[in-house]
């Protein structure tokens, strides 16, 4: 029998792993973003050797699963004398810096596809047409090729937004108290089979609805006219 009391006596403990999923998902998206940005553009203006460590870097990290990634960052580079006696060390082995770097590099080589991918499909037209007003190669960025690509891409970001929300459940592995971890705790603490991850599942549902709910008023607002009425 599914003991409701004891969740929601247990609620605040839940509303902490929302705080921490929420913190885990925002600021890896705002490191992540303008990683992606600046990778993007190397690709598509093919720099030299940036452009190859940079799609190096977008399959590596796409390639792998991201809780394999989060091990060999917290727990890999720790086997490393060099490391642990590096300036690097007193960032690494703190469990958010490590969580957040690796969410931040995963999210940025998935975004880094999508920009790309929408930046290669600004039309033609457009860029000829700022071309001919004698706009330079950073206004034309600015102003035509970024604002028409980032109107394009917010449903396939929307999707890697709520990937990372949800994918953000291996944090509790390492110790951060995020919704799962809050589900793993209730569970163990009180010896109950699901209580905890049902509840979990219901949170985790309510947000990523409510994540769609905000990319739709945002797609309405500022892609209105790519909307089919």
């Amino acid at each position: 029998m599914f003991d409701i009391k004891l969740v929601f006596d247990h609620l605040h403990v839940f509303l902490q792993g929302i705080g921490m999923t929420l913190f885990l998902t925002a600021v890896p998206l705002f490191f992540g973003f303008f990683l992606a940005v600046a990778s993007s553009l190397i690709i598509v203006e093919k720099v030299p050797v940036l452009s190859n460590i940079t799609r190096f870097y977008s399959l590596l990290f796409r390639g792998s699963p991201m809780l394999v990634q989060t091990y060999l960052v917290y727990y890999g580079l720790a086997q490393f004398e060099a490391v642990r006696d590096s300036w690097a060390w007193n960032f690494l082995k703190d469990e958010y810096f490590c969580v957040i770097m690796v969410f931040s590099l995963n999210t940025g080589a998935y975004t880094t596809e999508i920009l790309r991918n929408g930046i290669l499909g600004t039309p033609p037209g457009e860029i000829e047409s700022a071309k001919t007003l004698g706009l330079s190669k950073l206004a034309i960025y600015r102003k035509i090729i970024f604002p028409s690509t980032f109107r394009r891409v917010l449903p396939l970001y929307n999707n890697e937004v709520i990937y990372l929300m949800q994918s953000s459940s291996i944090a509790s592995i390492f110790t951060l108290m995020d919704i799962t971890g809050a589900a793993r705790w209730l569970n163990a603490s009180f010896n109950v089979a699901y209580e905890g991850m049902l509840t979990a599942a219901l949170v985790y549902l309510v947000l990523t609805y409510g994540l769609i709910g905000i990319f739709k008023i945002i797609e309405r607002k500022f892609c209105g006219y790519l909307m089919v009425r």
